[in-house]
């Protein structure tokens, strides 16, 4: 694609003045030079590192950050970044992660498709113009196949009629670049309490479909009767698709505080609840982590 900041005055280096930088999202004070960007170590600590082991997973491995996300050890939120410009993209993830927000950022539209389908995020970061798919057709895709997950498009096609066809297409935001990173944010925070006012009154999971007022469940064209713990339990592991569900989480969810460590009867509901829903198939759609807990095939 052509980048916004192709416009924009650099000098050598990549270091940019401070307008530029107030733009692109980063701040006018960072040097941004190609010898310290924005993420570069200091002193052999990241940023996240020096703000804590919990900004560290979240800036770290997708294996760190499901581990957070997973034991519920913070408030913010589960963003996918799908931006191949790469200036941007380190500045959306630099200001995401200091707001303490998790955040996988990827560069094609093909990999953004395989993770929104495979994991289940708060908000989509979208940018339109993506080398192998373009962030329309990207979307397109999503809302054909039942994936409502928020999306905000971000681009520099800003005329009116861009605008109008990106939300036709399922879009529920659309940010015109250059942007401020503060409008970005209230902008996500926005789309977070309309999220949480229109709860999910279904789940789908690869071949898994679950109805939350009929409270049924259908795997294909296959009904799938279940006792009213093991709806609970197939829920919440939709709910959190592809992520890591911890037995304490799981637990929790069943019984309350009061769990008392009843892993064993855990135990139990899940195998009735693999049995059901792996009849007449080879392989299991929950798949367990030693130790640790499950985890729910997403395609």
């Amino acid at each position: 694609m052509s980048s916004w900041t192709e416009s924009v005055k650099r000098p050598s280096g990549f270091d940019f003045d401070r307008n530029s930088r107030r733009a692109a999202g980063v701040s006018p004070s960072m040097n941004c030079s190609k010898d310290h960007h924005p993420i570069a170590r200091v002193d052999g600590l990241t940023p996240a590192a020096r703000l804590g082991s919990k900004r560290d997973a979240l800036a770290g491995s997708r294996e760190d950050r499901d581990d957070v996300l997973a034991e519920g050890r913070f408030d913010g939120m589960n963003l996918l970044v799908v931006e191949d410009e790469n200036l941007l993209g380190t500045a959306i993830e630099q200001g995401l992660l200091e707001a303490q927000h998790a955040c996988e950022w990827v560069r094609n539209g093909a990999k953004g498709l395989e993770l929104a389908r495979s994991h289940q995020f708060d908000a989509i970061i979208l940018d339109r113009l993506l080398p192998d798919l373009d962030g329309l057709s990207l979307l397109r895709a999503l809302r054909a196949e039942g994936i409502r997950t928020p999306v905000i498009i971000i681009t520099a096609l800003g005329a009116v009629e861009d605008r109008v066809e990106g939300l036709d297409v399922g879009a529920d935001d659309y940010l015109v670049k250059p942007f401020a990173m503060t409008e970005l944010m209230a902008r996500l925070h926005a789309l977070a309490r309309r999220s949480n006012a229109r709860p999910a009154l279904s789940y789908r999971a690869g071949p898994l479909n679950l109805d939350l007022s009929t409270r049924k469940v259908t795997r294909g064209d296959r009904d799938v009767e279940l006792s009213p713990t093991e709806f609970s339990i197939l829920e919440f592991l939709m709910r959190y698709a592809g992520q890591l569900v911890t037995r304490k989480m799981l637990s929790e969810h069943l019984w309350n505080e009061d769990w008392g460590g009843m892993t064993n009867v855990l135990d139990v509901h899940i195998n009735h609840l693999r049995r059901k829903l792996d009849r007449g198939h080879d392989e299991s759609l929950i798949q367990t982590v030693r130790g640790r807990g499950y985890v729910l095939r997403a395609t």
